[in-house]
């Protein structure tokens, strides 16, 4: 079964390079997803993932905007 989660998130800036990374408990980059510009949305595919938990962030530009739990059953 394809499973993916939504992540949904609202950012004051008009950057136009932002990217998800996905990283695991110890800090180890899994992968990452540039947004398209403009993008408020994002289905994240999460069948590469093994069980466990994950930290999704999101950077614009660079710079850190949010970090969220992702639990992976």
């Amino acid at each position: 079964a394809n499973q993916s989660v939504s992540i949904e998130f609202f950012s004051n800036t008009s950057a136009s390079q932002r990217i998800l990374y996905v990283t695991d408990m110890t800090g180890k980059l899994i992968l990452t997803q540039a947004l398209n510009e403009g993008e408020t949305s994002h289905t994240l595919s999460v069948d590469p993932l093994a069980p466990g938990f994950y930290f999704v962030s999101l950077n614009a530009q660079g710079y850190h905007v949010s970090t969220v739990k992702l639990i992976k059953k």
